[in-house]
């Protein structure tokens, strides 16, 4: 039988750990986050909003057929927000919160936030070198996002995402390139996930995602709208 040796036994050993590691983070970008009492306490004092949004998406010539609906979990999209610490420049989120599993299959995601003027963008999996990708933040569309003072609960859109998926050995499609985005209303869907799941919250508002132009980031306060 053929013996194994030391140094090969290293790099079985290793590319276990990676294996292993990679599993974990996967899961972990995953994981669920139930509303925490501190968060309640700051949305009922008005001091901080809670933001809802859905990522949906449809992958290849799958117009026809149901989109896949946590287009944020697993290894789909990936999500960067940008403020006015960061100069609206976008930052990648990196452990998205959901408020169960199954909203994250849904596609259901929150951000608790002040009020203020917020950018998002958004990108596919990542299928390049980690400096590449990040370097692909400055040439997304950007989106901003009023989240205003007068609501405890602010649905800001459905993102709807058509994607084309990259080659995998086992046969899985992913939204690997972002082909098309666009923000569609589902005001009755935010309403019900709202009775469902945070009845002691009221009603939420909705005040869509904006495409946002030209290279002047705008910050403070927005007005309230309708």
């Amino acid at each position: 039988m053929k013996r194994i040796g030391f140094s090969n036994s290293i790099k079985v050993f290793s590319r276990i750990l990676m294996l292993l590691w990679f599993t974990g983070f996967s899961i972990g970008c995953s994981y669920t986050s139930p509303l925490k009492k501190s968060d309640n306490s700051a949305i009922i004092e008005g001091q901080k909003v809670l933001v809802l949004l859905r990522v949906t998406c449809e992958i290849g010539d799958e117009s026809g057929a149901d989109p896949v609906k946590g287009c944020i979990s697993g290894e789909n999209a990936n999500m960067a927000m940008g403020d006015f610490e960061t100069g609206g420049m976008l930052k990648p989120i990196i452990m998205p919160k959901f408020l169960s599993a199954d909203t994250r299959r849904q596609g259901w995601t929150y951000f608790i936030l002040e009020p203020g003027i917020y950018y998002l963008g958004f990108q596919g999996q990542r299928r390049t070198d980690a400096l590449t990708y990040k370097t692909e933040w400055e040439n997304v569309q950007i989106y901003r996002m009023d989240i205003e003072p007068d609501s405890s609960i602010i649905y800001i859109g459905t993102m709807h995402l058509h994607c084309d998926s990259d080659w995998f050995l086992f046969g899985g499609r992913h939204c690997c390139f972002i082909q098309n985005q666009v923000v569609k209303d589902e005001t009755l869907l935010a309403q019900k996930l709202v009775s469902e799941d945070l009845m002691d919250m009221g009603h939420p508002k909705t005040v869509l995602l904006k495409i946002h132009t030209g290279e002047t980031f705008v910050f403070g306060i927005p007005k309230p709208g309708r």
